[in-house]
């Protein structure tokens, strides 16, 4: 039941015809005893009475396993240490790849933002310009029908129609007077010439004219105060435009100065929306 670990004396035989060994090589398992291993009572005195040699060599069983162990684990821990040295940079150049991916598409995603932004800003500036556009031109045209319906109800525009009106009238009464005139002094002036040539004295009409040496005065007729009615005509005419003119240059100029008042105050509403 022994294991042998080496050589051995013997003392001699019992009585079993068995060896007695004068000094023990081997050791016997734990908890056991000369007297459980069947040995004979002679052996007893041989075996030390404390376990010392067999406590020993367990000892030095368990200090290498655990030399071996602590070994095993170190190599564990330097191959973990190893893998865990490895493993962090791989992981370290993944991460940073997958951080520089993100910060490229969060890039190229905020760029296409920026763009789609800019084109509906500018979309915007020119759909307001085309509205303020249409706006001034809208503003513009009523303006001038504002002015040319102030022009029509003014009383200035209306007394120089009105004066234009009887210019026209004088002028045509004037051509119907000045032809009755001239057919008239050409009756007249034959009649003289006629009465001259007879040696008689002039007609009636013509009475105070000079002698017959002398060459006859112009006949005095109603054409005169026609011209003079014409020509003050005219002059009230022309006093009327004048007036006019100015009166529109004043009114032209406070229309721009109130349509630029009101393009700015546009603008100002459409910037501060």
């Amino acid at each position: 039941p022994f294991r042998s670990v080496g050589s051995f004396c013997c003392r001699g035989r019992d009585d079993n015809d068995s060896i007695i060994p004068s000094r023990w090589m081997t050791s016997p398992p734990r908890g056991s005893s000369v007297e459980a291993l069947g040995l004979p009572a002679e052996v007893s005195a041989v075996v030390p009475s404390s376990e010392a040699p067999w406590e020993e060599a367990s000892s030095r069983r368990e200090k290498r396993s655990a030399r071996r162990s602590q070994a095993s684990v170190a190599e564990e821990a330097a191959e973990t240490d190893e893998v865990r040295e490895v493993r962090p940079e791989e992981d370290l150049e993944a991460a940073l790849r997958a951080s520089s991916e993100e910060h490229e598409q969060a890039i190229r995603d905020e760029a296409e933002r920026l763009e789609r932004a800019l084109e509906l800003s500018r979309e915007c500036e020119a759909e307001r310009r085309r509205d303020l556009d249409l706006r001034a031109q809208t503003d513009e045209e009523a303006l001038a029908l504002a002015l040319e319906l102030s022009r029509r109800s003014d009383p200035a525009e209306v007394e120089r129609r009105e004066l234009e009106a009887a210019l026209e009238s004088s002028r045509r009464e004037t051509g119907r007077v000045d032809a009755k005139l001239d057919d008239d002094a050409l009756l007249l002036e034959a009649a003289l010439r006629r009465s001259l040539d007879d040696g008689g004295a002039p007609p009636p009409g013509l009475a105070s004219h000079a002698p017959r040496h002398r060459p006859a005065p112009r006949l005095l007729t109603p054409r005169h105060i026609v011209d003079d009615d014409r020509s003050q005509l005219e002059l009230a005419l022309h006093l009327s435009e004048q007036v006019e003119s100015l009166e529109r240059v004043l009114d032209e100029e406070e229309d721009a100065e109130t349509l630029r008042f009101a393009l700015a105050a546009s603008e100002a509403d459409d910037s501060s929306r």
